[in-house]
């Protein structure tokens, strides 16, 4: 390995300590962005930065379609309704501009290093084995809330180095499940480690109370297991990752000493009643609020707020497609639904090839009962085993390989 190889390997590592340990400079940005920012800043300057075509071609549909719609009506929140910014106005252009970054850092260095694959999964791992010992011994909790300047968790729920975003804990697990899958499925890791990696992540969206990434991730799992010739998990692994999730639930039942929590979850995992839920059957919160959206959909008068911002006042509903259209309008939320068909397009020109598919798959569901897609670390997973999966197949005729050979 030369030198060169070896200056981008260890600034590669060095990024992912700082990605480990998830040290937010503030609210969206992590020193771990600032160092991508340096990377990027300094190849810019010296002329080293590259990009292929199809790379270029997705980030501009990202900027055309996402990024510049969303700056245009949020600048028409500071004309026409200035009482309801927030930092969460602009949530979308931050978000989009973070996923840019982080595609034109992996593209630039992945062909530069050469990674030991078993250090980046225990690397990644840590925030949640952190967030585990958190939970499980109170003076490790005290100790990483005072490094984190979070506040104290005391729900049932539980989010480690989140403070109290749950979600976001178990969204994070999940997708790091997601990314060890496919590591294995590539002969990357062993099976062992695959499967403790697994494990802490069950654990970690069992104690979060996130069921919505692991119920997605798993139907979408299984169908994809009937469709595809050649998955990258087979269903009789499905089952036998099932059977863990469940024996993970028994045992925590066992050894809890706290019977509140115990029923709390496991009516929490309780699939028909998230159907339900989803349904607006159970009455929860869910259903309610895609009713209130619906109220404020039929009844909104002025078409200008319509088209660019239909209510901004709504930062926190549980659903992106929700707070993209009260805070992008019908213009910005149209211009998102083309935004999937160009998706959908480009995977259609490359036959649907698996790993692609699957995460626009998810993070499309997800969209619809969550707006913590964003969370910068599974974005950065998201990039990251794309860029294995592009520089695992050989580009013949402008397409990738064939369904058959996925």
């Amino acid at each position: 390995m030369n030198l060169v190889f070896k200056q981008y390997t260890a600034f590669f590592y060095i990024v992912i300590v700082f990605y480990s340990v998830n040290i937010v400079i503030f609210t969206g940005l992590y020193i771990y962005d600032m160092l991508i920012l340096v990377f990027i800043g300094m190849l810019a300057y010296y002329k080293k930065l590259t990009l292929q075509k199809n790379s270029k071609d997705f980030i501009i549909a990202i900027l055309l379609l996402i990024t510049l719609p969303a700056l245009a009506t949020t600048l028409y929140q500071v004309f026409f309704h200035p009482d309801d910014l927030q930092k969460y106005s602009v949530y979308v252009i931050y978000n989009t501009i973070v996923s840019i970054v982080y595609i034109v850092f992996i593209e630039n260095i992945y062909k530069k290093i050469n990674l030991n694959y078993k250090i980046i999964v225990i690397l990644s791992s840590i925030p949640v084995l952190i967030s585990l010992l958190m939970y499980f011994n109170e003076s490790i909790n005290d100790l990483f809330v005072s490094l984190y300047g979070i506040e104290r968790q005391h729900s049932v729920r539980h989010a480690g180095i989140w403070g109290r975003d749950v979600n976001q804990l178990g969204y994070y697990a999940t997708v790091l499940i997601f990314f060890n899958i496919c590591l294995y499925h590539y002969k990357m890791i062993s099976k062992r480690i695959v499967v403790f990696v697994v494990f802490l992540s069950l654990v970690a969206i069992v104690i979060s109370g996130m069921r919505l990434g692991i119920y997605v991730l798993g139907v979408l799992l299984i169908f994809f297991s009937f469709i595809y010739k050649k998955p990258i998990v087979r269903l009789i692994v499905l089952i036998k990752l099932a059977l863990l999730l469940l024996l993970i639930g028994y045992s925590y039942y066992i050894i809890s000493d706290d019977p509140f929590i115990v029923e709390y979850l496991m009516k929490r995992f309780d699939f028909g009643l998230f159907v339900r839920d989803l349904s607006g059957e159970s009455g929860a919160h869910v259903g309610k609020m895609y009713a209130k959206w619906y109220d404020i959909f039929t009844s909104k008068n002025d078409l200008t707020d319509f088209l660019f911002s239909m209510y901004p006042a709504w930062k926190h509903p549980d659903s992106l497609i929700i707070f993209y259209f009260a805070n992008h309008g019908l213009i910005g939320f149209t211009l998102f639904v083309f935004f999937i068909t160009y998706l959908l397009i480009r995977l259609f020109k490359f036959n649907f090839p698996y790993i692609p598919t699957f995460i626009v798959s998810f993070l499309f569901i997800v969209s619809f009962k969550g707006n913590f897609l964003f969370n910068n670390m599974g974005m950065f997973l998201f990039v990251f085993v794309m860029h294995i999966f592009i520089n695992k197949k050989e580009l013949k005729g402008g397409g990738l390989w064939k369904l058959s050979n996925q």
